[in-house]
């Protein structure tokens, strides 16, 4: 990985972790929460909120780097597969990151897709 994917994963990551902590504090889990996928295989999640329903919103950041669009799709493929009950994922990405339509679709193989910029919104609706 080179410096300007770190950077870039840190960006989305430290941004995800610091809207989720300014504005939705009151539902993130403590620690991250780890599910066993349908290949027996377990995926930790750091940015899980329980929502109204006790279901857990799992809010997961990928950069536009190969290895982190391989490794999120399986981690959300394989954790959908599973068929965990009261579980919704979605796989956060950063529109600075110049992504193209194609890698977007094949990341919402695993989870649908969101942006950073409409986190707020989404996530509001969905704890109301």
């Amino acid at each position: 990985m080179n410096a300007a994917s770190k950077a870039n994963k840190s960006d989305v990551a430290d941004g995800l972790r610091l809207l989720v902590d300014g504005r939705f504090n009151e539902y993130r889990m403590a620690e991250p929460l780890t599910f066993s996928g349908k290949s027996s295989k377990s995926y930790s999640f750091e940015n899980v909120l329980v929502l109204p329903s006790n279901g857990r919103l799992i809010l997961d950041p990928v950069t536009r780097h190969d290895g982190s669009i391989k490794s999120r799709l399986v981690a959300n493929l394989d954790v959908a597969q599973a068929g965990h009950e009261n579980r919704v994922q979605r796989i956060v990405d950063d529109a600075d990151d110049g992504w193209e339509q194609q890698e977007l679709s094949l990341l919402a193989v695993g989870a649908p897709t969101i942006r950073l910029s409409r986190l707020a919104e989404v996530v509001e609706r969905m704890v109301a």
